[in-house]
């Protein structure tokens, strides 16, 4: 059976592109990052412009720029969505940088832009 598009699957480049971004805060300030993609989704580039005119950001995108791994929207305490699979990387003691951010903003939502500085001066 033809299930359509392409399975991305395994490791895959995600370069972070705005240093203002919660994603590139999380994740200590770096540009590049390898996360696990296990999908067949892609956003559509169409409306790409009428996204960003809306306020959401696309922060996180792969090597060719044609596809959107992380969307953001800057005003919001933590609305952050990525495409890859943060939890194939997560161990006990060592949470994924996404999920970090995420318990953290829960437990804390007036403190959130402290905890995100504090990832950025640790580094990656």
């Amino acid at each position: 059976e033809q299930m359509g598009a392409h399975m991305r699957l395994g490791a895959r480049w995600v370069e972070l592109e705005r240093p203002d971004s919660k994603v590139f805060k999380l994740y200590g300030g770096a540009k590049k990052i390898t996360e696990r993609h296990r999908h067949r989704y892609e956003f559509n580039i169409d409306y790409y412009d009428r996204y960003e005119s809306a306020g959401m950001i696309f922060t996180g995108k792969d090597e060719s720029k044609e596809r959107m791994d992380v969307i953001e929207i800057p005003d919001h305490p933590f609305y952050l969505a990525v495409q890859y699979h943060p939890e194939f990387k997560s161990r006990p003691g060592a949470p994924s940088p996404p999920f970090l951010g995420f318990v953290h903003a829960a437990a804390n939502p007036t403190s959130v832009g402290d905890r995100l500085d504090s990832c950025l001066k640790e580094g990656p």
